[in-house]
């Protein structure tokens, strides 16, 4: 159970950011310090660059991102429920929330809340908590702060980014247990966190065949969609229709990219119904519950 992979934030890139924390966890370490003591530290500053950021071996760098094309409209408070099995062993839910709306220095902004709850009795086996934010530009669609938080089993990490020129800036706190680390970066293209990219997927072209880069745990995640088609896959109220997406991904810090599969709906709403990511264990997250909400 200690290999457990969650998802802690998206549906897209948990599953390895989660390995990234438990990697700092092992080693004792947070993230790669600025000036490295050791060989093995210097090796990670090395494959960390501005600009366009460093892919795994055999996945090509995102040097352009996909640019959204729907503006799809996200009431107050709409809701989005996952159920996550891992290796077939339900593990937990995880809750995608439009929380709030309104003026965020000086601009106009929306604010997404992510928290993963684990089922009890996962939870007397392995304590993880999760939950993140981010507050995202409604012109632009891109973040200006976002924060996440959890703890993997005695271990308790807390990162706080805020990002500038439309998500080509990037400044970066994190903690683990209380230990600072700080990274600032820059980058040719916009980036996402965590929460903001999983609603960014909805307003993506319905064809897409392309990148976008994903940014926490202090590192950048490339990740490429191919849009495979379309099939009728099991929601809670039926069979409905979907865009089916081939997914490989990895952070800069990766040796080797990562596969995964997401169904996303066919229809206005645009809905993630599904997403499968195969890498030591195969994980697998499906929509539960759907709560539109309302202008308030």
């Amino acid at each position: 159970m200690k290999y457990l992979l969650l998802f802690l934030s998206v549906l897209v890139t948990t599953a390895s950011g989660l390995e990234d924390a438990r990697a700092d966890v092992a080693s004792g370490t947070s993230a790669p310090p600025v000036k490295p003591s050791t060989v093995a530290a210097g090796r990670k500053k090395s494959l960390v660059r501005n600009g366009v950021p460093r892919a795994p071996k055999g996945l090509k760098a995102c040097e352009r991102s996909l640019a959204w094309t729907d503006d799809i409209f996200l009431p107050l408070g709409e809701t989005v429920r996952y159920v996550v099995n891992t290796d077939g062993l339900s593990v937990g839910t995880i809750d995608f929330k439009v929380a709030s709306r309104g003026i965020f220095s000086g601009v106009f902004a929306d604010e997404y809340r992510s928290l993963f709850k684990m089922d009890p009795l996962v939870s007397t086996l392995m304590a993880v908590q999760g939950q993140a934010a981010s507050v995202v530009s409604v012109q632009s669609k891109f973040p200006l702060k976002s924060m996440n938080r959890y703890k993997l089993e005695k271990y308790q990490f807390d990162e706080e980014i805020d990002f500038t020129r439309e998500g080509r800036g990037v400044n970066s706190e994190r903690k683990r247990d209380g230990k600072l680390s700080t990274r600032k970066r820059s980058f040719d293209e916009g980036v996402y966190d965590f929460v903001s990219a999983f609603y960014q997927l909805r307003r993506m072209p319905r064809d897409m065949d392309g990148c976008i880069v994903v940014y926490g745990n202090q590192r950048a995640y490339t990740l490429w969609f191919h849009h495979d088609g379309q099939e009728k896959i099991q929601t809670p109220i039926g069979y409905r229709l979907a865009d089916r997406y081939l997914l490989r991904y990895g952070s800069e810090l990766s040796k080797l990219p990562r596969e995964g599969t997401v169904w996303i709906g066919a229809d206005d709403l645009r809905l993630p119904y599904r997403g499968e990511f195969r890498g030591r264990h195969l994980v697998d997250a499906r929509v539960h519950l759907y709560e539109p909400g309302g202008e308030k």
